[in-house]
């Protein structure tokens, strides 16, 4: 597949996602919050799926290929050869409310994943980017349209970062400012 290809693809799977009233639902424009039921509790949802957008290539981002420490020649070499589903991306999100997009990255394929999850991270962008997420879930190419399962964001805040939701598991991920990330509640 050409890059060309690639894009085309990308952008049909992209559209169709965005035919779905999930990606628009729980946004603060109408002021109607929606709510989901997780373990147990009633949670007001601020998005309720952060990757409607089109994905970004980490490929593309030096920023973000220095923080998952990769070398940017073999990177797109890398991408080239294998012709890529390999091909790492990057989701925006404002995580911390500071008005700077941060970055959701999924690292799925050979070395990146498996039975278990695919690799997923969650950096605030900053004077340095911040890793507060790094682990293994059940993300990329889960069958939904687009191959990404929904990631919801709560409209709650632990020690300065919106709670998140992963699509599949019945928990909370709040971010510890003592761990400096992410943990399960």
């Amino acid at each position: 597949m050409t890059n060309k290809n690639k894009i085309i693809f990308v952008l049909i799977i992209c559209q169709s996602i965005w035919m779905f009233p999930a990606c628009n639902a729980g946004s603060r424009e109408n002021n109607s919050f929606e709510y989901a039921l997780i373990a147990g509790e009633k949670h007001e949802i601020l998005k309720e799926n952060i990757i409607c957008d089109m994905p970004y290539s980490v490929y593309e981002n030096e920023t973000l290929c220095q923080a998952l420490n990769f070398e940017l020649e073999d990177a797109k070499m890398i991408v080239e050869k294998c012709d890529s589903f390999f091909d790492p991306e990057y989701f925006l999100f404002d995580f911390d409310g500071d008005g700077l997009e941060d970055y959701l990255v999924s690292l799925a394929g050979a070395g990146h994943g498996g039975s278990g999850g695919n690799s997923v991270y969650i950096f605030l962008e900053g004077d340095v980017l911040k890793k507060v997420f790094d682990g293994t879930i059940r993300f990329a190419y889960s069958g939904e349209e687009g191959g990404y399962a929904p990631v919801m964001v709560l409209n709650e805040k632990t020690d300065g970062l919106y709670d998140i939701a992963f699509d599949g598991y019945d928990a909370i991920w709040q971010y510890s400012e003592q761990d400096g990330s992410y943990q399960r509640k």
